[in-house]
């Protein structure tokens, strides 16, 4: 994993995910939607102390993935649009939703 850490956000870039890569290394298929149990627990804690998540799945094929918190909700709005698969998560509150 990297971490990137600058006054607008901090980027986390998983390289090789270790649960995804130990269902394929099992040559298990993952569930349609194995990668959505990190953003249903990641997604409700930045909610909490008010920042903007843009998590960015890549592939669910492929163990790598992009989470970069904002403080600046419009920051995090233009960098959306950079992803290639963007997650969500369940009952995120309409205020912090970000389109």
């Amino acid at each position: 994993m990297d971490l990137k850490l600058d006054d607008e956000k901090l980027e986390l870039r998983m390289n090789v995910c270790p649960s995804l890569s130990k269902v394929l290394d099992n040559d298990a298929e993952p569930m349609k939607r194995y990668c959505d149990h990190c953003a249903g627990w990641i997604g409700p804690l930045i909610d909490k102390v008010d920042h903007h998540l843009v998590y960015d799945v890549i592939d669910r094929n492929k163990p790598q993935c992009v989470v970069k918190i904002f403080k600046d909700k419009e920051k995090a709005i233009k960098e959306e649009k950079n992803a290639k698969l963007l997650m969500g998560w369940p009952r995120k509150k309409k205020k912090n939703f970000i389109k």
